[in-house]
This record gives structure tokens, C-alpha cells and sequence, in this order.
């Protein structure tokens, strides 16, 4: 530890401070006529004096000691480990209950004694632990991985260890998450890779939502493993009844077979549809003989109009994205050959309209005339001379050119909440090209995202939503959303953010004024290991939510029999949490009293059947060994752990890092220097009574 002094001021100003501490001595002890204290207590008193002045002058100069402090750190080794399911359904699970979790503790003691050794577990979501209890329904290897990244970032990371059996089945691949990690990563291969005699339902492909009195495809793969020469049925159950039943002969000792039925959608609401295989004896695993998918009977369909300019791939773009939700009907239709009539939809998208090339001012006219709301998305095609009049609730003025701009998520933004993962990939995604000019919103708009030009954050709206006169408008200030949709799916293997936020702004836009006094929050759906919590809000005459009322929630499950609950006051709303629920479609009704007036609110959702963990036993040693190969580790067995600690040793990369930084502090702030002065000030003033001077 090196400690240098430091000023505010130029060190010449010491010479000040002495000369002041000496001219205030001398002024009270040199030649005083009215001291009558002798020479030699004079001269004492004069040093002291002189120090005490000086010291309290060069305080004034704000003089700081600036601390190099050298620190050791220990480097981390982060342990992770597989809490799903898979791990304990297979033949060893007794040995993963007992002897592996001990091994594991004295392995995290062992490494304990020369690293800082964090441990987590990871499943349904990652959280610290210190007794793995193999209970989640779901498998996600990136989140543990990105959990770490964003925690341990700029730390001294030696090593990650990760126990699991490789299979997972939510999340991106994990050799991916972790192409670009710098650390590490050294595996621990759990479960078992035999292969047993099984019977399974592997996968199932529907539409989650079904239209009333269609047809709707269910294919059903089933797989067979070491069944040669055995007959067996498949059965199919919904809305109550027997709908499909085929029979089967499993050829060969591996055996695929893929089923597709069709379903009449007799009903609205939410079904259990019901899959069942035959069960034999020798199979180890009989969960994945059945399954249970559920499916949403709607009686209509929300139909929205794409009016473009021109042909450009962002049309394409928007409407995958809203026909994935089945509940929208996309229809496109060019400016020049616009036909269809506003009041047949439900929302128009307008895309460069009105445009440079044309206008069509009396179909927009009509457009506002029946109310129907619209998303405007602004191009190089955009007649912005036009737009600007429309009064959609922002106007670009003087715009000759186009740049380039990434949106910057507006925190403050209320209107429907988008999820921190989703957030964060849509500010990652390729800029859109927008207008260059002087953009001005209207004061109630609400901005989802700015512009974010060059690297540079500004207040431009890129994202708004805006309402006037009962009609909603929402505004995309730029073209390039196939972009986005792209290389969303390159990031995440998925669409959800732009497919997220275009659901959203659609379900915004359409959505009528809710006046219920009475709202039952809940989720569609749940999945096994999920809390059940359901909120309610009520609101009286004045709109205002309280909750001093009893309020009720009768639950009905599929056999039709009736439960009743009473919600709890939680903050301003009410909460309720149910428990031991079996898989099915449960259908509720609230109630409560508000003076004389009764309010009620209905709903339903789904309670999901077994876990995806039971559908693949079979462990995957491959995707552990490429964990660790790729990424300069290596792969053990359970029974190998306790010579993780030497391999670590080994390791030149899992080293002792020397860490140099610097502490400020003013030397007003030292205790032991003002004492010093309030010690010689009283030294001082003791003395010159005791000899008897004034």
C-alpha cells in the first residue's frame, strides 16, 4: 500500500500558510508589551501557536492522500448443476438423491479451500443453492450460461463446472451461448445413455388456437425402442368423447411412426385433447405413453388490412408475425389497387401510405370516418407532406433524407408491459431507416422507443402510440422490420420480440375500453412446477380499486365439480394462490359486493400435464463433451469428481489475479489531525493560564 499527498492548489502556497501561521505568532508573542510570560514560555507558546495556525491555513488548501491499494483475487469457480427432472428419472436415481449429493458438497468444500466456489442450480429458472432437489419441469442450459455472463462479468472467473445429462428443452443451444465465453467450462456427465424398452409419444404438432366448427390437424410421432413384434393402439379423447383409435405393429427395434387426425372443433373455449399409447411391462419410463395437448376454441377471427405503397419485404415481415397468433386475418393490398372497404376490418396497417406516388385522401378519410384504428410505418416511399396532416399524433417537418436509427426502449412507457430479455434483443437489433427531419410528437403520445442515432441516445420517437377522438394510432417511424425479424431469430432461434411487440401494439390498437368492475388477472396457461396465482382487481363507481369486500372465485374443473375460494387483499388488488390443481381446464367465476351492486368477472385456463422432462430419458454425453472440449475443459463421470480440484490446478488459466486500484480521502477527514490541532490549541490556552498571562 502507497500513500502520496496531494492539493487542490499549487504546493507553493506553503509558503503562504507558513507565513501566515508565523505573522499571527509573532503578532501575539513577539515583543508584547502586555505578556508577562518569560522568554522561554514565550517562545513554547510561539511554536505552538505556529503549528496550530499553519495547519488549520493548509486545511484550506484541501490537501487529499491518494491510496494505491494492491488486492488479491482468488479466482471463481462457478458450479452449476442439472435440477430437472431427467436426472432422477432414470434407473440410478437413488444414487442421485444420496451419495451424489453428498459427493457434490465435498467437492464444493474441496474447491472452497483455494477458490471462491459459487454454487447454483438451474431448471425452471437459475437461483444459488446448496442441495440440488432434481424437481424442475424444465431443462434451460443458456439461461444458467447467460446468467453467469451477465453476473461475472469483469470478475476473475476460473472455471465453470457444469453437472447435467445434456438434455434440455427450453432455451437456445448451449454450445452457442457459450461460443463466445472466454472461460473454462469443465463437465460432469449425469444420467444414464442405455437405452431401455419404451414406448412414447415424441412429439406433437397442433395450432394452439382453433376456429369454431373447423377441422383442425393434430400429427402425433410416436417412437418405439427395443418393442420389435409388439401391437399396440394409439387413442385419441376430446370434447368428451372417443374420437380416434388406430392400432399398430412395431417393426424392428427402433420404430417411428407418424399419425395425423383430424379434430372438429365442436366447441369455443378451452378443450383437453387426450393421447394415449399402450403400456408394456418392461418399459421404464410409462409417463410419455400419454399426453395431453389443449387447445382455444375461438368464434371469429380479428381481420386486419396491410394497404402498401409497393412491394417490399417488410409486408411479408408483419404478416408471418400476426398470422402466428391464428387469431388474425392478414390481408395485403396495394395503394393503386386499393378495393376493400374500412369498415370490413378490425385494424389497418399502413404501410408508406398515403405515399410520394399516391394519395388516397377520400379512403383515408373514410378510414377516420369509421374510426377504425391504424398503424402507420414511415419509409423512403412516405409522403410526409400528407402524413403530417393526418393528425396520427406525430409529424416529421422539412425531412429530405433518411438515416439510420436503433430503438432505445422508453422506460417509462405503460401502455402494455415487454419483457427485459425481449427489451434487450430488440436494442440489439439492426437499425431501422427513418426519415431525416424534425420530428414532433403530440403531447399525449405515448413513446415505446427512441432513436438511437450514430451510437448516440436521443428523444426522436422512433415507437409511438397515440389516441385521439376515441381512434388509437401507433407509428413505426422507419422501414427494415424484416431485419429485425431476422436476426431475431439468428440471436434467439426464435421471433418473440419483434412478434412480441407487433402482438402487442395490434392487441393495443384493437382492443375496446375494458368496463368491467371486476378483473380476474391470470394465465392461460400453467405449466407443471408453476405457482397458480391469480389477482383480481375492483374498482367502484368512481373508478377507483379497492379492496375492503369479500371477493369470491368459484373454480370448475372438466368433471364438473365446483371449488370455492376467497381472495386475499394484497396492496390494492386481491391475490389468491391454488394449490395440488390437477392437469386440466378449469373455468371460474368471481364475485363480489360493492353496496348494493353485485360484480362478477368469468374466465378460464389450462393446468399442463407431465413434464417435457419425461419425454427423453437418454442422456446426451455428446453435447457435454463438446461443452467441454470447445471450450478448454474437459468432460468426467460422477464418479471422477474429486480430481476436478488437481485438474483446476493444472489449469494456467485458473490463476490468482493482482488487482491495483486507488483510494482518495481528504486529510480534513483524518481524525487524528484535527485532534491534533484542537490538542495543541488547548495546550496553548492551558499554558498561558497556568503561568498567569492574559
Amino acid at each position: 500500500m502507497i500513500s502520496e499527498l496531494y492539493s487542490t492548489y499549487s504546493w507553493w502556497w506553503l509558503a503562504a500558510v507558513g507565513a501566515g501561521g508565523l505573522l499571527y505568532a509573532l503578532l501575539l508573542y513577539f515583543k508584547n508589551p502586555a505578556s508577562r510570560l518569560s522568554v522561554k514560555i514565550s517562545a513554547l507558546l510561539f511554536v505552538i501557536r505556529f503549528l496550530s495556525i499553519s495547519l488549520l491555513l493548509f486545511l484550506l488548501l484541501t490537501p487529499f492522500i491518494k491510496t494505491r491499494l494492491k488486492t488479491i483475487e482468488k479466482p471463481i469457480v462457478v458450479v452449476g448443476v442439472d435440477n430437472s427432472q431427467s436426472i432422477v428419472l432414470s434407473p440410478d436415481s437413488t444414487f442421485y438423491k444420496t451419495r451424489f449429493k453428498k459427493d457434490l458438497a465435498n467437492l464444493v468444500t474441496s474447491l472452497k479451500e483455494d477458490y471462491q466456489t459459487d454454487l447454483y442450480h438451474f431448471g425452471d429458472q437459475v437461483r444459488e443453492g446448496s442441495n440440488p432437489g432434481f424437481t424442475d419441469a424444465k431443462s434451460d442450459y443458456s439461461s444458467f450460461f447467460k446468467t453467469i455472463k451477465e453476473h461475472y462479468r469483469g470478475l476473475n472467473v476460473g472455471a465453470i463446472v457444469l453437472a447435467g445429462d445434456g438434455l434440455y428443452n427450453r432455451g437456445s443451444d448451449p454450445l452457442y451461448t457459450t461460443s463466445e465465453m472466454s472461460w473454462p467450462i469443465y463437465t460432469i456427465a449425469l444420467g444414464d445413455t442405455n437405452t431401455y424398452s419404451d414406448l412414447k409419444i415424441n412429439d406433437v404438432r397442433f395450432n394452439k388456437l382453433v376456429y369454431l366448427n373447423d377441422q383442425f390437424p393434430v400429427e402425433i410421432n410416436i417412437k418405439a425402442e427395443k418393442l420389435s413384434g409388439k401391437k399396440a393402439v394409439l387413442k385419441v379423447n376430446a370434447f368428451g368423447k372417443s374420437l380416434e383409435q388406430q392400432s399398430f405393429l412395431i417393426r424392428g427395434n427402433t420404430f417411428s411412426k407418424t399419425f395425423r387426425i383430424l379434430i372438429p372443433a365442436t366447441e369455443k373455449g378451452k378443450h383437453r385433447v387426450t393421447l394415449t399409447l399402450t403400456t408394456f411391462d418392461n418399459e421404464l419410463n410409462k409417463q410419455n405413453n400419454r399426453k395431453s395437448i389443449f387447445v382455444n376454441v375461438l368464434d371469429s377471427r380479428q381481420k386486419i388490412l396491410i394497404v402498401a405503397a409497393a412491394p417490399h419485404p417488410d409486408i411479408s415481415a408483419i404478416k408471418q408475425s400476426l398470422t402466428g397468433f391464428r387469431d388474425y386475418k392478414v390481408e395485403v393490398q396495394y395503394v393503386k389497387k386499393l378495393t376493400a372497404k374500412p369498415e370490413d376490418y378490425d385494424l389497418v396497417i399502413l404501410d408508406q401510405v398515403p405515399c410520394l406516388n399516391h394519395n388516397p385522401a377520400a379512403w383515408l378519410k373514410k378510414l377516420q370516418n369509421k374510426k377504425i384504428p391504424r398503424l402507420y410505418i414511415l419509409g423512403k416511399l412516405s409522403n410526409l407532406n400528407e402524413f403530417n396532416k393526418l393528425g396520427a399524433g406525430l409529424q416529421v417537418i422539412g425531412a429530405h433524407n433518411t438515416e439510420l436509427a436503433q430503438p432505445i426502449v422508453n422506460s417509462m412507457f405503460n401502455l402494455f408491459t415487454f419483457r427485459k430479455e425481449q427489451i434487450a434483443t430488440l436494442e440489439s437489433l439492426p437499425p431501422l431507416t427513418t426519415p431525416f427531419g424534425n420530428y414532433k410528437s403530440a403531447e399525449n403520445a405515448h413513446i415505446f422507443a427512441h432513436q438511437k442515432i450514430n451510437s448516440l441516445d436521443t428523444d426522436i420517437p422512433l415507437i409511438l402510440y397515440h389516441e385521439k377522438e376515441g381512434v388509437k394510432n401507433a407509428i413505426i417511424a422507419g422501414e427494415g422490420i424484416w431485419l429485425w425479424r431476422m436476426h431475431n431469430y439468428l440471436q434467439n432461434s426464435n421471433f418473440d420480440a419483434v412478434e412480441s411487440l407487433l402482438g402487442k401494439t395490434v392487441q393495443y390498437l384493437t382492443a375496446r375500453e375494458d368496463k368491467r368492475h371486476l378483473k380476474v388477472i391470470s394465465k392461460e396457461e400453467y405449466l407443471p412446477g408453476d405457482e397458480i396465482t391469480l389477482e383480481a382487481e375492483l374498482y367502484n363507481d368512481s373508478w377507483e380499486l379497492i379492496n375492503n369486500t369479500e371477493t369470491e372465485l368459484w373454480l370448475t374443473n372438466e368433471q364438473g365439480k365446483q371449488f370455492k375460494y376467497s381472495f386475499s387483499p394484497y396492496d390494492e388488488q386481491y391475490r389468491l394462490t391454488l394449490e395440488n390443481l390437477e392437469p386440466g381446464v378449469y373455468r371460474y367465476k368471481a364475485g363480489a359486493g360493492v353496496g348494493d351492486k353485485r360484480y362478477t368477472d368469468k374466465g378460464e385456463f389450462v393446468v399442463n400435464t407431465t413434464s417435457e422432462e419425461s419425454r427423453k430419458l437418454q442422456a446426451d454425453y455428446s453435447l457435454m463433451y463438446r461443452l467441454a472440449s470447445e471450450n478448454r475443459g474437459r468432460m468426467i463421470y460422477p464418479k471422477q469428481m474429486d480430481s476436478l480440484p488437481n485438474m483446476l490446478q493444472k489449469n494456467q488459466n485458473v490463476k490468482t489475479r493482482v488487482v491495483y486500484s486507488y483510494q482518495t480521502r481528504g486529510v480534513n477527514d483524518i481524525w487524528y489531525i484535527m485532534a491534533l490541532i484542537l490538542f495543541l490549541l488547548s495546550l496553548e490556552w492551558f499554558l498561558r493560564k497556568y503561568f498567569g498571562s492574559y
